[in-house]
């Protein structure tokens, strides 16, 4: 259902009882203190508030937990402003692969704020970001070389389909090749079993309440499945569908609004010409979209030589090696690994679903481009990828995610948003029993749109 906010407030009045009562405990297993500088000067430079750090050691493998095997999670933590704190709320920024400590030390004044100043704001780097991200490709050059092969568009020409399966063959075997075991342990439901350790150190009440932005929706569905009777406040917040995240061969619903809301930034734009500076080229919405589309490549002049030299590289194929070291050495490819592989470890890792066969896939590009002409095309390489995947994750989630958590969550999701759509809200709380839907009617995803309402909720 979705809730108007004097329902809204009926809603949360069941799910207010227990954070009266809560008093948290001060018996933390996490011992907090000064951040690394990377942490520290994003605060100073923003002028934000005071972030702790602290690290927690939790079973590399949850099979094993007993093994002397351990992986170092590195959390930060934003005290409440507001003290006694009523205690603390985990966050999942997206992604996959968005480290947690820096986007909270970025961000944690606009959480403060939404949550009313009254929790500890908590955060850790999941598996395969921060300190702890590996790369399948042990030659710099053929990392370069891989992104260069899977960075077209599916429909760029009539071999690309082609080339992005290729693409993703090449990466899958990377990864088994190389990193089996790191990409075996980077799953959801790890994440989601780190989650309960952090809340079983912080020595609270022993619940979870978490916060879930976009792919942390994934991670929020996973442990509400896992663990429903840990379960005290959780915001989904841009919904993704769990359903196909898991179990189909692409997430299609994930781009249902996408061209809608693409178009809508254009046609807007002349609704509101004071506010764009875009209104003074076209006469219509359809045609500034348009000169959009065609100028995408060439903004910066400067590079036109470069860019035409590389182009009929490209189009030759003549020699792809001097392809890619042009692109590297104007900045276009990265050699390095900073983490951008973390969400082919994730993303791959969790699903379930897989092609045999470039034709088997096809109906999945297909329906990926059907779905939207602006972005279908651009997410093809990684789902390539994830259908061909052989590294066998640790652990499996098995749900048809129909859960009662013991105490209600809330979905909120906008009415027009191109990444996480309000349909994919709408269809995962419909089976989360006593959930509550919030609808925002505005542009956008996520936490650009959540008014001071979600307060009352939590």
């Amino acid at each position: 259902m979705v809730l108007s906010h004097n329902k809204l407030r009926a809603f949360v009045s069941l799910t207010l009882l227990s954070a009266a009562k809560a008093s948290p405990a001060c018996n933390s297993k996490v011992q907090w203190g000064d951040c690394g500088e990377n942490i520290t000067n994003i605060t100073e430079a923003l002028g934000g508030l005071p972030v702790q750090c602290g690290t927690l050691q939790v079973p590399l493998d949850y099979r094993f937990p007993n093994s002397t095997e351990k992986l170092s999670l590195e959390l930060a933590r934003v005290p409440a402003v507001i003290q006694p704190s009523k205690g603390s709320i985990q966050l999942n920024f997206g992604g996959p692969g968005i480290p947690g400590r820096r986007t909270l030390a970025q961000a944690a004044s606009i959480y403060m704020n939404f949550t009313g100043g009254q929790y500890d704001l908590v955060a850790f780097d999941p598996r395969a970001t921060g300190s702890t991200v590996f790369s399948c490709f042990t030659d710099p050059l053929a990392k370069a070389q891989h992104t260069f092969n899977s960075g077209v568009a599916s429909t760029a020409s009539d071999v690309a389909e082609g080339q992005l399966w290729a693409a993703g063959t090449v990466y899958s075997n990377a990864c088994l090749e190389t990193q089996a075991k790191n990409s075996s342990l980077v799953n959801a439901p790890f994440y989601a079993r780190d989650l309960i350790s952090v809340v079983d150190a912080l020595g609270e009440d022993g619940m979870l309440r978490f916060w879930g932005l976009s792919y942390g929706t994934i991670v929020a569905a996973t442990v509400s499945a896992m663990f429903p009777e840990r379960i005290d406040k959780m915001v989904f917040d841009g919904v993704q569908n769990p359903h196909e995240y898991y179990y189909a061969l692409g997430d299609f619903e994930e781009w249902t609004d996408t061209d809608d809301v693409f178009s809508a930034v254009f046609s807007t734009c002349l609704d509101f010409p004071e506010n764009c500076a875009l209104s003074k080229y076209n006469s219509s919405g359809a045609e500034l979209e348009k000169t959009f589309i065609t100028a995408l490549s060439l903004y910066d002049a400067s590079s036109w030589p470069t860019y035409t030299a590389f182009l009929d590289l490209l189009m030759t194929r003549s020699n792809d090696t001097l392809a890619v070291q042009t692109m590297t050495e104007n900045g276009w490819l990265t050699t390095k690994s900073e983490g951008d592989e973390a969400i082919f470890q994730i993303r791959c890792g969790d699903r379930v679903a897989r092609a045999a066969s470039l034709e088997e896939f096809k109906p999945a590009i297909d329906k990926l481009t059907n779905t939207s002409r602006v972005y279908g095309d651009l997410v093809v390489a990684l789902n390539a990828a994830c259908a061909q995947w052989q590294v066998g994750a640790a652990e499996r989630l098995d749900s048809d995610f129909h859960v009662k958590t013991k105490n209600p969550v809330l979905f909120v999701g906008n009415t027009w948003d191109g990444h996480t759509p309000l349909v994919s809200a709408k269809n995962v709380s419909s089976t989360f029993d006593g959930s509550g839907l919030l609808e925002i009617r505005g542009y956008g995803g996520s936490v650009s749109s959540i008014n001071a309402t979600l307060r009352t909720y939590l």
